[in-house]
């Protein structure tokens, strides 16, 4: 029944324009998901994903609901641009939700058999002043530490009343993560580990060999490829046969793919996706705005969250000073005739090429 009124592709909503979004919004009518977990991209649907759990619920389901955003402006523009908009475009929703300006604002929705509760991680008290059977922690990986408590913890102990029906939803672009081996953070990349991850494979359009797509490398026989002077142009080569897979070909895979789990369920359905698989951005923006970012760390971070979908690690840096320990003195013959050395050094991968010249 949802329609979309905002996008490019407004109208009736159809599952088969991102087919990987389906079962996602399938867990939240499995009694066996406890929680859901959606480690993503820009332009893959997530808010999409949000907007349908809750209307449906809404509309066939109806229960306590709460929406917590990363900052009140983040839960306004929201409720505004995406909530109150799916709801005029939809007259099974709009029909449900309460005319009274009292019970239709920026904080509540009320509809027969329940209510929907906008709230804000960087103020977490109004989390703790209401119980909840559905609760969606919407860019988690963006909340702040704050003096009033851990967002999170609070909002989850709200559905502690439904106990054994309870639906936690966490969908987040990850961020930056500085967690050592054994330890975790408030990034969603925890989240995704502790659930059964999940991860959508697709069929070659040559050899119908199942794959998840990945950006590669120059260094990678599979990936994103493309010719230095076309960089709008690329193409994507098959990690079995390397024959290359053209943009129009991803439709047709995104059909014919599935979620596949690498770890056992436990309660926790975990997915996570990059934004090669999205048909909102082409493989040409995907190329251009890597070339345009990766001499630059900052962008290249925004990058690896926002396109890859992938947790940033920072790099260690290492002040000159901290390596004058590591000065040595090593005997060396110098020929006859030499006046002056001079040494070029080329950083690689895993190493530092040095070379000594003796000139004369």
């Amino acid at each position: 029944f949802r329609v979309v009124d905002r996008g490019s592709r407004k109208g009736k909503w159809l599952n088969s324009t991102v087919p990987f979004a389906t079962e996602i919004m399938a867990c939240a009518d499995d009694p066996l998901v406890r929680e859901i977990i959606y480690k993503k991209p820009s332009q893959v649907a997530g808010t999409e994903v949000t907007n349908n759990i809750i209307g449906k619920r809404i509309h066939l389901a109806p229960t306590e609901i709460i929406y917590c955003a990363e900052k009140e402006d983040k839960a306004t523009a929201w409720t505004q641009e995406s909530f109150d908009s799916m709801v005029r475009a939809t007259p099974e929703l709009r029909n449900l939700i309460s005319k009274n300006r009292a019970d239709n604002n920026q904080n509540v929705k009320r509809f027969p058999g329940g209510g929907l509760y906008i709230v804000w991680a960087s103020s977490p008290a109004e989390l703790s002043s209401r119980p909840a059977q559905i609760i969606i922690f919407d860019e988690k990986a963006a909340y702040k530490p704050t003096n009033e408590g851990d967002a999170v913890k609070l909002g989850e102990a709200r559905t502690k009343t439904y106990d054994g029906e309870e639906l936690i939803v966490k969908i987040s672009t990850p961020r930056r993560c500085n967690c050592t081996e054994g330890e975790t953070c408030g990034d969603i990349c925890h989240d995704y580990e502790r659930g059964d991850q999940r991860e959508y494979y697709v069929p070659c359009p040559h050899c119908d060999e199942f794959q998840t797509l990945k950006f590669g490398g120059k260094d990678t026989s599979f990936g994103l490829k493309w010719e230095p002077d076309a960089p709008e142009s690329p193409f994507y080569l098959c990690e079995h046969c390397a024959c290359p897979i053209e943009e129009f070909d991803r439709d047709d895979m995104l059909a014919k793919g599935y979620w596949k789990a690498s770890k056992p369920f436990n309660g926790v359905a975990s997915f996570q996706i990059n934004q090669i698989y999205s048909p909102f951005v082409s493989w040409g923006r995907m190329v251009i705005d890597f070339l345009e970012s990766k001499s630059d760390i900052t962008k290249l971070e925004v990058y690896t969250n926002t396109v890859l979908g992938e947790v940033w690690k920072p790099v260690e840096r290492i002040d000159y000073e901290d390596m004058s320990w590591k000065l040595e003195h090593y005997a060396a013959d110098v020929p006859p005739g030499v006046l002056v050395l001079t040494a070029g050094v080329d950083i690689q991968k895993n190493r530092i090429e040095c070379e000594v010249v003796g000139w004369g």
